[in-house]
């Protein structure tokens, strides 16, 4: 948001494009991202993440509207840190002034829906690990003490990094997906810090699977449309006098770049998977798309198309290939490689998007920063990493406590039958998985969850299995 961004008017264009993008975006991200998780996680979990989904939606849009959007975005800053509550819905200068051509409430919901999504990525990290009540205080904590801060410092022309090194989070790529990734890796590590949890959690990780396609696939579906909905409105953040006279240019331009990135990133993880897995992967190809809209996230609005999708195909690679990697940390699971995919492209989106704002040809700004401000610009990456790792360590190590409870160490190994039988089960599976006619992920998928799934019935000398509320 520009420094002169709060006027005494609003235009009527750029209001109505605000609300119709601003309230499909609200709408369909939690829709979206509690089918999508659904469909990830194993059935006797789909009714836990769509309430718990749901549940957050309401406390945290209640929260945003009555103090995190003024926290964030409030005219008058705390020494850079934080704002005050002259934003707050209860206060009466909330209905008094606009931003960008467009109310001040309008600004708030287009915001608040990123708030929501750094939430749920959150939040299906903490899927098997915590109990509802603490994830819920969880995530709660986290906006306010990681989110709303350093979303000040970034996105409001009264925060300390916005003023002292000139940094700014366009799209919301590294508050949003960045410093979400961050904190999931961090939750993966302080929830899961023992020798027999990291080898328990590594048997049991592997052998979920996604345990309906369909919903996975229509969660997937909404959730693209809310992102691609999301990116099209950070032209908002900017103010349209900031881009050169091509104001069609700009509305249209992010919606473009965003619908081109997620079909080449979704290319890009079926071709790797199928090479490396010999097998399609609807679940790769749907990640990858997802990956593709983050990618763009933060240069969709301002960068020539070409380069823009050039360099969201680049940053789609790089996560393929980090998600690779992540498959070796043996307390990842499924859940928090995704979202740790998600992090890393919402870093690498913020950092292009800094040095295309160096190259002139490359954008469609009236101006171009110096060599030297996007040194500054890249430095306060290491402010924003140090900060949200803390905090989480902190945060994170007093919900310790309320970890769900897994079986002992001796329950599963040293040669017990409990591991015996698991070990079995898995072997049924690859033989089922080798007699399959067709190579397709989705019945391979329905092959393994039929399997797997019994595991919950079954015992592990004489304690049962259990992983869920």
């Amino acid at each position: 948001m520009t420094d002169d961004a709060l006027t005494p008017y609003c235009n009527e264009m750029r209001t109505l494009f605000g609300i119709i993008t601003g309230l499909l975006a609200m709408i369909m991200v939690p829709i979206g991202w509690a089918l999508y998780q659904a469909g990830q996680l194993r059935r006797k979990n789909t009714i836990t993440i769509v309430m718990q989904t749901l549940t957050a939606t309401i406390i945290l849009m209640l929260l945003w509207f009555g103090l995190g959007f003024s926290l964030v975005q409030s005219p008058v800053s705390n020494f850079g840190l934080i704002g005050d509550f002259t934003f707050s819905i209860f206060m009466k200068t909330y209905n008094q002034c606009s931003m960008n051509g467009i109310p001040i409430h309008v600004f708030a919901m287009k915001e608040g829906t990123m708030s929501l999504l750094f939430s749920f990525i959150i939040l299906g990290s903490l899927q098997e690990r915590l109990f509802t009540i603490p994830s819920m205080v969880y995530v709660v904590l986290l906006n306010l003490f990681i989110y709303y801060p350093i979303t000040h410092w970034l996105r409001s022309p009264n925060g300390f990094l916005h003023v002292w090194l000139h940094s700014y989070d366009f799209g919301g790529s590294l508050t949003v997906h960045g410093v979400s990734g961050l904190v999931c890796s961090a939750v993966a590590v302080v929830f899961f810090p023992s020798r027999s949890d990291v080898s328990i959690r590594s048997q049991i990780s592997h052998r979920v699977k996604a345990s309906n396609i369909p919903i996975f696939t229509l969660g997937g579906t909404l959730l693209l449309i809310g992102l691609v909905l999301v990116n099209m409105n950070a032209i908002y953040s900017f103010g349209f006098d900031s881009f050169k006279d091509k104001k069609i240019v700009v509305l249209t331009l992010p919606m473009v770049t965003s619908v081109f990135s997620m079909f080449s990133s979704a290319a890009i993880w079926g071709l790797v998977y199928r090479v490396t897995l010999k097998r399609y992967s609807l679940i790769a190809m749907m990640r990858g798309a997802i990956v593709g809209v983050i990618a763009c996230s933060s240069f969709a609005s301002f960068t020539h198309i070409d380069y823009a999708i050039a360099l969201s195909m680049t940053i789609s690679a790089i996560s393929v290939i980090c998600h690779s990697l992540f498959n070796r940390i043996p307390f990842f699971d499924d859940a928090t490689r995704s979202v740790s995919v998600h992090g890393v492209s919402g870093l690498l989106s913020y950092i292009i998007a800094t040095m295309v704002r160096a190259i002139s040809s490359t954008h469609i700004l009236n101006e171009s920063i110096t060599l030297f401000d996007m040194m500054l610009h890249l430095s306060s990456l290491f402010i924003i990493i140090a900060y949200s790792l803390l905090v989480t360590f902190f945060i994170s190590a007093f919900f310790r406590m309320f970890v769900k409870p897994w079986p002992k160490d001796n329950q599963i190994y040293h040669g017990s039958a409990g591991f015996d039988k698991l070990e079995s089960i898995e072997e049924n599976a690859y033989n089922l998985q080798d007699e399959c006619d067709t190579d397709t992920e989705s019945e391979y998928e329905s092959y393994d969850a039929s399997i797997y799934e019994s595991v919950d019935d079954q015992e592990l000398d004489g304690t049962p299995y259990k992983t869920d509320v």
